[in-house]
């Protein structure tokens, strides 16, 4: 009987997992993690990290940022561009600040 209930509930747990990677991103961002709904049901961009994303990284997944704007959170690709471009900035003029600013 205990070998019934835990192969049954595994299956749910599986059976859950699935369904949460085909509706959801689980972005990581400075602030925490963030649950955001897809567009579209796929197994892409289940977990994504965004705290060092470039603007041209950015561009690569316009579905994400889709997602994150329809929630609400499109703060979060501002900051991460705006953070990205002015590290480009400072690479060229002071390697010292940039590496500062890398460990915020």
């Amino acid at each position: 009987m205990y070998r019934l209930i835990g192969i049954l509930f595994s299956a749910a747990l599986g059976g859950g997992l699935v369904y949460f990677s085909l509706q959801y991103h689980l972005v990581r961002a400075d602030e925490g993690f963030l649950v955001v709904p897809k567009r579209n049901a796929a197994f892409s961009e289940i977990y994504v990290d965004v705290r060092e994303w470039s603007p041209l990284e950015w561009e690569r997944h316009p579905a994400l940022v889709e997602g994150l704007v329809r929630h609400g959170r499109g703060d979060i690709v501002r900051t991460s561009a705006g953070r990205s471009l002015f590290r480009g900035l400072f690479d060229r003029f002071d390697p010292s600040a940039a590496d500062a600013l890398r460990k915020r």
